[in-house]
This record gives structure tokens, sequence and C-alpha cells, in this order.
């Protein structure tokens, strides 16, 4: 009896290993649609909708279709040579690569499990995706679907649209095409973004992938590019499923009756306000493994997280008490934290590179940044008569030139931000640095720039809330290294110091011996930024084109190779 336990312990754990890496991403999202979507299939025209326990006693049979299908899948996936060498340098716990069961074995498997899970549809439901999911399964790892990464990720979106259909059929006992097509409709849409993101999957496998010789997308257009193009999926996908479901429409109200605009601003805060909390707490924690004292930039950078803070706390607080009713106070914290996030970065600038000609135009920056807070101080409380008519509009009063102070307002901040993203480009360009080392710092400076062109609208109270909570990280982003790379060690985040090239070292020092001082453009508190752009260690080789060029033609150290 002990040894038929154990045996049968060990079978079912080798089975839970085939499939325990999806089990998260497919079999619980999959219950989660079928059960969430099953309790408003009226809404769809798929029968009535279930309750809570009807949902729950349909539970079991929901996992039994996802489990039994993803088993199959992934008994196909795993199976041959290259999925098994590739395992062992990715995954060697992975039951084939780990010696528990043999290729020999998982065919007989394979046979075994389409009758049953055919059985399973047929009497449980959800047979359209099951065989659906057979077909781009069998062509995905057996009719070399995987060999091309585009038609890789196209079968990918079909899958897991049917492991998201096959659980709602399941517990509905009706197709996703009957009613209105509703949700036909919705599974298309979440297969297109399933298809052009799923690569993001590949990002951990890149090792084993380019040892198997498998094409894959971060393989094929670059890592960096891969995840520029995951980004803009996300955001393109977001922005189609808002607009299909019509969310903030006048007809439909969400998160009990708040309008869209104050939910938004709900969530928005709890993501973003605690972004600008961690980044100013890396910022501070850099600043001590570095053994430097606070300058006037960090100093600028609590002050605006602070005020940012309370300009979410006030957006928040009218959202629930008068519908964005505390408007002047959000306006003004909103501008004085914009305002000091904009001297953070200029005075960064300065500590950076005390060109002089560059430092006259942060400090005119400065003045002019001051400027736009007072104006926008002024025009809070000038523009309406009483004052309180501001935010209170059942008393009598008047506003007038509302809507062209706004406006204005709004153009000077935008002018002063994108004056801020130039300005250092010249000088970081003029470093003398390979193109794609000038191309770091310039990333960073053009990150610390936000616009709110829409504050005017209705939407941009949304907008009004990031702007100032997206500043501070922005902020904060060119400090932060020494705290990641203290936190997850070195070479994090992309520098020379993990450069594969090959040859000799410059040092800072060495260096300046060589070219003196760089234009009188750069300080010593450039190199202790410690940023992806370490000077005091550039790695060069015979046949690359660093821009540190010695101009004395007898350099006595170091030699060039």
């Amino acid at each position: 009896m002990a040894s038929f336990l154990s045996s049968s312990f060990y079978h079912a754990y080798t089975a839970h290993l085939f499939v325990c890496d999806n089990i998260k991403d497919i079999i619980c999202l999959g219950l989660f649609f079928g059960a969430l979507n099953a309790s408003v299939a009226s809404e769809f025209g798929m029968g009535a909708s279930l309750s809570v326990r009807q949902i729950l006693g349909s539970l079991p049979q929901m996992f039994l279709w996802s489990w039994s299908n993803l088993f199959r899948f992934t008994l196909h996936n795993q199976r041959s040579a290259s999925a098994i060498s590739e395992d062992k340098i990715n995954k060697p716990w992975r039951p084939l690569s780990a010696g528990r069961i043999s290729p020999q074995q998982v065919q007989m498997l394979i046979y075994c499990m389409y009758p049953a899970i055919f059985a399973i549809s047929g009497t449980m439901g959800g047979v359209a995706p099951c065989l659906l999911e057979a077909f781009s399964c069998l062509w995905y790892n057996e009719w070399n679907g995987a060999s091309n990464p585009l038609l890789k990720n196209l079968l990918n979106g079909i899958g897991l649209a049917c492991f998201f259909s096959g659980p709602l059929e399941v517990a509905t006992k009706s197709s996703v095409l009957s009613g209105d097509m509703k949700v036909f409709l919705w599974l298309l849409v979440l297969a297109g973004a399933i298809t052009t993101t799923v690569h993001a999957q590949d990002f951990r496998d890149i090792d084993g992938d380019r040892v198997t010789g498998r094409r894959t997308v971060p393989l094929l257009i670059g890592d960096e590019n891969a995840r520029a193009a995951l980004a803009v999926g996300i955001l393109g996908w977001t922005a189609l499923a808002g607009w299909f479901w019509e969310v903030g429409s006048a007809e439909r109200s969400w998160l009990s009756g708040i309008p869209a605009c104050v939910a938004g601003t709900i969530v928005v805060s709890f993501i973003v306000g605690p972004m600008a909390i961690l980044a100013v707490a890396l910022r501070l924690w850099s600043r001590y493994l570095q053994g430097r004292q606070l300058a006037a930039n960090d100093y600028l950078a609590l002050v605006a997280l602070v005020l940012a803070e309370s300009a979410l706390s006030v957006f928040l607080a009218a959202g629930f008490a008068a519908g964005l009713g505390l408007f002047v106070p959000a306006q003004l914290l909103w501008a004085a934290a914009n305002s000091c996030v904009k001297a953070s970065i200029l005075y960064l600038y300065i500590d950076l590179f005390p060109n002089k000609v560059f430092c006259r135009l942060c400090y005119g920056t400065l003045f002019i940044t001051a400027a736009y807070f007072t104006m926008v101080l002024i025009e809070a409380f000038a523009l309406c008569k009483p004052v309180q008519y501001n935010w209170d509009k059942s008393i009598e009063g008047h506003c007038t030139g509302e809507n062209i102070a706004y406006l204005v307002a709004g153009i000077v901040n935008l002018t002063i931000d994108t004056f801020i993203v130039v300005l250092p480009m010249p000088l970081v360009f003029n470093l003398q640095l390979i193109l794609s080392k000038k191309k770091s710092p310039s990333r960073q400076c053009s990150a610390s720039g936000r616009s709110d062109l829409t504050y005017t609208v209705t939407p941009g109270a949304i907008y009004s809330v990031l702007e100032p909570t997206l500043g501070v990280v922005n902020a904060c982003l060119p400090t932060i290294k020494p705290a990641i790379t203290e936190l997850f060690g070195p070479g994090t985040l992309h520098g020379t110091k993990g450069s594969s090239n090959s040859g000799g070292i410059y040092s800072s020092r060495s260096s300046r011996k060589l070219n003196g001082k760089v234009k009188g453009n750069l300080t010593r508190d450039f190199e202790l930024l410690d940023d992806e752009f370490a000077l005091h260690e550039v790695h060069i080789n015979s046949h690359s084109d660093v821009g540190l060029i010695s101009h004395d033609p007898k350099p006595s150290s170091p030699s060039l190779p």
C-alpha cells in the first residue's frame, strides 16, 4: 500500500511539473474569465447569469477542462529533443529534462489524452474551443508553427483565447457565438492583444532559445526593440479595450457610480503615487551609498514629492466630497509640485554641466519657472469674483477669461517642459563618448519633461494627477543606479561596465591627461552620478570608435592597442 501511494504521488507530481509553469497565466486566468463572465452571462445572450453558488459548483468542471487541455499541450511541447536540451538550460526540473519520464512514455500519454479530452468536452461543454486548441497545439508543436516567430505568437493568441472561452462555455453550457457575439468579439480582441505581446515570455528564455537556434521576437529584432514593441502593444490594446467596452461613456457608470475621471484618478493614485515615493527613497539611498551630502536638487525633489502627494490627496477628497469641487487647492498644489520638479532637474543640470553659458540658461529657466508659478497663483484668485466662486458654483459670482487663462498656462507649461528637455542635449552630444553611450543620458534627460496639454479638458483631472508624480519619478531616474546596483547586483542597468568589448580600459584620470578638461562641460559630480555611462571606466578596442581620442601624437599613458 505504501509503495502504491508513493508511486501515485510520484506520477501525480510528474504531471504537475508539466503544467506548473502555466497554472497562473493559463488555468487561473481562464477560470477567472469564465467565472466573472458567467456571472453576467445574460448581458451577452449566453443564457441566465449564474449565481455565486452555481459558479462555485462549476469550478471543478472548469478546472478539469483547463487542466486536461493544458496537460495535452505541454506533453506535445516538451517531448522533442530540442525542447529537452533547451529545458536542461532554462528549466532543468521539468520531467523530461530531469529524467522522471521518457519521451516514449510521453508519446503514449498523448495518445491517451486525446480521447479523454474529447470525452470531457463532449459531456461538460467547450467542444469548439477544445477542437480549435487541439488544432493550434498540433500546428505549433508538430507542424513547425513555433519556428516562425510571428506564426508562433498568432498560435499563442488563438490558444490562450481557447483557454478563456472553454471554462466559460463549461459554466454556462452556451457557445461564445450565441447572443450578440459580444464575448466572441472580445475574445478576438484578447487574441490580438496576446499575439502582439506574448513575446514577453521569451525574455526569460533567451539563453536557451539562442542555444537551440529558435527564432523568437527578442532574438529577431533585439531585446530593446522587443520591449518597446511590447509597451506599444500594451498601450494600444488597452485603449482599444476601453473603446470596446465604452469605458467612461455617459451611458455606463463604473466603480459604484463614481465618475470615470474620478475613478481613473483613484486608480492612478494607488499606482503612480507609490512609484514617486519609491523613486525618491532610491534617490536618497543612492546618495547615502555614494557618501554624498544632499544637494539642492535632492531637497527640491523631496519638496516636489510632498506637494505631488498632497495634490493626489486633494483630488481624491474632491472626487468623493464634491466632484472635483476642491479644484483651486489642487491646481495650486499641482503647479507648485511641477515647479519644484523643474527646479530639481535644472539644479541637477547645473551640478553636472558647469558650463557658464549653460548655467545662465538654467538660472534663466528657473526664473521663468518661478514666474510661471506666480502666474498660476494670481490666476487662481483673480479670475473669479468672489474668490469662493472658483470652487463653489452654487453661490452668486462670475469668472472672466477662465478658458483663455487655463490655455495660456498650459502652453507656458508645455514650452518650459520642452525647453528643459532640449536644454542639455548639445552638451550631452558633445561628450566624448560613442553614440550608443550618448543615447543613454539623452533618454534620461528627455524623460524629465512631461507636459500637461490636456489640463483644460475634462479628462485632464487624471493627467494633472499624473504629471507631478511622474515628474518626481523622472527627476530621480538619473540618480538611482547605485541603489539599483546594491539591490540587484552590478550590470542590472546596462552600462559600460558590462560592455562586451574587449581591449583596454580608460580611466577618467588618464583620459584627462590625454585630453585635458572636457570642454569645461563636465564635473566630478558627473562621474559620481554613477549612471549608465560611467566615465571612469570606458572599454575600447582597436576597432571601436570611442570618443575619448588623444590629441597628443605620443601619449605616455595608457597605450592604445
